[in-house]
């Protein structure tokens, strides 16, 4: 692990400009010795790379042929925090190899089976496409996240049942909110393996896929590093040690949690070392997993709940398409949004808290004006819409920002 370690550190001394100038107050390091070096780096976070996002991006792919070999990946995360993380295309898909044989071995999924995932936004090299409401590619039917609502359900339903898949990929709300609308999905295709990322699965609807035969996984992972923890057919969560590092950040040893840093073996675009996840875990180095796995088990302390916008009557409506919304905006105008919150104040008003970087605050109306308009074109059009701008955001219990607050007007919906 090490080893690795000091591969990506001698590359990042030579070609990224924002690790060279973070390490420069670090002082002398072994560099042949890994554990001394990783003790000594710095932590680093989004708020980090995204002050410097230019720098950050390795030196080598700001000209030819590499600049044309990177892909832009947007994420917002579990917090509404937007970022734009750098991918080399061909190290990623070096980094999903061996999740590949993780499902293989564990679940006999082979890489050509066919598949289901969900999208928000697509992208045409690094620029936003207008929507989709699906489309396929290869052995994956993947399908808007906007169509996750009473009045959208209905146009996917039979899509799915021709295609047949095998497995899915798919976060919590909308696996429930597809079981609860057309359970005949899963009867009428050959699905036996379900893994979901991003929201905690309730052990309750674990139970009842697992009843009907269907394997079901809880992942963790990110979009700066991909996948960081697969769950095996034990249902624990191993560290994929060989595409990366993960270590417990603790205020004081005693404690039994604390914050997950990972580093990233592969990224050479934008190389991730010791990055704090704002996530809380514990890590298990020592077991015997009945899987036969060796590497560390991570317990993850809490995840997000999964939610939705729930009108009177109970019609669910998903968040995401305001996902949408806010990349078209940060598209347009040069990503002035670093971080957005989404409250439900009553049963049919919206509230969207933005925080804009600095430079930006004098644009806010125009700002604002152009994001109540790509709101208009999503799913969510018929709710009255706040745009609010601000700098402190509602949290949980351990101080990360919460991206969705529903309404709990009536206690029969929450």
């Amino acid at each position: 692990m090490y080893d690795k370690l000091l591969q990506i550190f001698q590359y990042v001394k030579e070609n990224n400009q924002g690790y060279q100038a973070l390490y420069s107050s670090v002082g002398d390091i072994d560099d042949k010795n890994g554990i001394d070096l990783y003790q000594k780096l710095p932590y680093i976070d989004k708020d980090v790379i995204r002050a410097n996002q230019q720098q950050f991006l390795s030196t080598p792919y700001h000209f030819f042929p590499l600049n044309e070999k990177y892909m832009i990946r947007h994420t917002s995360g579990s917090t509404g925090d937007c970022f734009d993380v750098y991918w080399d295309a061909e190290d990623n898909l070096k980094s999903m190899i061996n999740v590949a044989l993780f499902r293989y071995r564990q679940f006999g999924i082979k890489t050509s089976d066919k598949f289901i995932s969900f999208h928000t936004t697509t992208y045409i090299g690094n620029r936003m496409a207008e929507q989709t409401k699906w489309f396929i590619r290869s052995n994956n039917l993947s399908i808007n996240k906007s169509l996750v609502s009473n009045a959208g359900v209905d146009d996917i339903k039979q899509i799915i049942i021709d295609f047949s898949p095998v497995w899915m990929q798919i976060t919590p709300s909308i696996l429930i909110f597809l079981k609860e609308k057309y359970m005949e999905i899963f009867d009428e295709t050959p699905i036996r393996y379900i893994e979901t990322i991003g929201e905690s699965l309730p052990d309750s609807e674990r139970m009842f896929f697992e009843k009907k035969g269907i394997a079901i996984v809880n992942n963790y992972g990110c979009v700066e590093t991909n996948y960081i923890a697969m769950e095996c057919a034990f249902g624990k969560k191993h560290v994929l040690s060989s595409t990366g590092f993960v270590e417990i950040k603790k205020d004081n040893l005693a404690d039994e949690w604390g914050e997950i840093v990972v580093t990233s073996f592969y990224n050479h675009a934008m190389p991730i070392i010791k990055y704090r996840t704002g996530d809380y875990g514990q890590l298990i180095n020592e077991h015997k997993c009945t899987c036969g796995m060796c590497s560390p088990i991570l317990k993850l302390k809490t995840g997000r709940a999964p939610e939705y916008i729930i009108l009177p009557n109970g019609e669910k409506f998903s968040w995401h398409p305001i996902y949408y919304a806010i990349e078209k905006t940060n598209e347009l105008f040069g990503n002035p949004i670093l971080r957005y919150q989404i409250i439900q104040t009553s049963w049919t008003q919206m509230q969207l808290n933005i925080c804009l970087e600095d430079r930006f605050d004098d644009w806010f109306e125009a700002i604002r004006e152009i994001l109540f308009n790509n709101i208009q074109m999503t799913e969510l059009y018929s709710f009255e819409w706040t745009i609010v701008k601000q700098k402190e955001f509602q949290v949980n219990t351990f101080g990360k920002t919460l991206l969705f607050v529903k309404y709990r007007g009536d206690k029969s919906y929450e």
